[in-house]
């Protein structure tokens, strides 16, 4: 299971420098700094590899019946 607390961290990484330019270019054009840019790719990419089952934890947690009950009453409509 993944956890996500809203915890910033800094890290480092290596850019090659026609990245660097066209990142910054990005940046400007969007009104954004480089970093925010980055950040927003970082979570595109993630949404975009994420599977089926992390985007599915938790679906029910708003609802006031299990999902069990839930199944159980729609099988009982088939009798």
């Amino acid at each position: 299971m993944i956890m996500i607390y809203n915890i910033i961290m800094r890290t480092i990484i290596s850019i090659s420098q026609e990245y660097l330019v066209i990142l910054s270019r990005i940046a400007q054009k969007m009104g954004l700094s480089r970093a925010e840019v980055i950040r927003r790719a970082i979570k595109d990419f993630i949404d975009l590899h994420r599977s089926d089952k992390d985007q599915a934890f938790g679906l029910w947690q708003d609802r006031d019946i299990d999902s069990l009950t839930y199944q159980e009453k729609l099988r009982s409509e088939w009798e």
